[in-house]
């Protein structure tokens, strides 16, 4: 599917200083008349803005926004900062996670995550939303995960927030029928980006994972989700295998998921040995 719909329009993408944001800043600088990265990582998000300046060519203005989305009192700022200039099309990307038990995970952290991976999303679609209906058009792309599919023993609040931004753009892809607004949630599968290595503590992701089958190239990736986003798909999965892997997690009983999942986690190292023995 061409992307030809988005030229010259305003795009926002969180979680751009790198790995699947970037790779869709990347896809979308050549046709965007203007591009907005947001990111805590201000040397980072620096470095990505200086490349897509490169890619573009001068035909796109690359801005910058340096802010810590696991602050809620900054959500809201940008939020209302999106409302005062909203984009044409949001990607909302960003995001945290962390492996372990629940039960030892610390409280002000997993706010934080709650905060980054599902108030930020929800904030931001909502300052976007009303400029796109009165226009007639717009494209919201929320990045959720397979992992709504296969919930793991090892990341309760990643997964459980990935399934919050799943259903949420699930409501809005139905409400919006008809207006001209596009909303599609992505699941992506495992991808090789710095994301997945800081939350698999360092791991590649092949090896984590026990095959390389699941791992489709963040590149490509973005590209299937952008092309969904373009054609107006509610949802994609991109790549073959992740799509069935999905598709099989959400089709198993809760209670075989439950133990198929429990084993993947002991496999991976992710649980401490108390909780591993059981």
């Amino acid at each position: 599917m061409s992307l030809q719909k988005f030229d010259n329009q305003y795009a926002l993408v969180t979680g751009a200083s790198g790995g699947f944001g970037l790779a869709l800043a990347r896809e979308l600088a050549p046709r965007v008349g203007r591009l907005r990265l947001i990111a805590r990582d201000s040397s980072r998000l620096a470095a990505a803005a200086d490349s897509l300046r490169e890619l573009a060519s001068g035909g796109c203005r690359i801005e910058t926004r340096s802010a810590d989305l696991g602050d809620a009192g900054i959500v809201r700022a940008e939020a209302a900062e999106i409302e005062r200039d909203p984009p044409g099309i949001l990607i909302n990307n960003a995001a945290a996670g962390e492996m372990g038990p629940f039960g030892e995970l610390d409280p002000d952290h997993a706010v934080r995550l709650v905060t980054l991976n599902a108030l930020a999303p929800l904030l931001f679609a909502r300052s976007s939303l009303p400029s796109m209906l009165a226009a007639g058009r717009g494209w919201i792309l929320n990045v959720s995960s397979i992992i709504t599919s296969l919930p793991s023993a090892s990341v309760a609040v990643y997964a459980s927030t990935k399934g919050f931004v799943d259903v949420l753009g699930q409501c809005l892809a139905s409400e919006v029928l008809g207006s001209g607004v596009v909303v599609t949630t992505v699941r992506p599968g495992p991808m090789e980006t710095g994301f997945s290595k800081a939350m698999l503590r360092g791991g590649g992701v092949s090896k984590a994972f026990g095959t390389g089958l699941l791992v489709v190239p963040v590149e490509r990736v973005a590209r299937i989700a952008l092309s969904a986003l373009a054609s107006g798909r509610a949802e994609v999965v991109p790549g073959v295998w992740p799509w069935l892997a999905s598709c099989v997690g959400a089709s198993l009983p809760r209670s075989i998921r439950a133990r198929v999942l429990l084993r993947m986690s002991r496999a991976r190292g992710a649980l401490p040995d108390a909780i591993r023995s059981r």
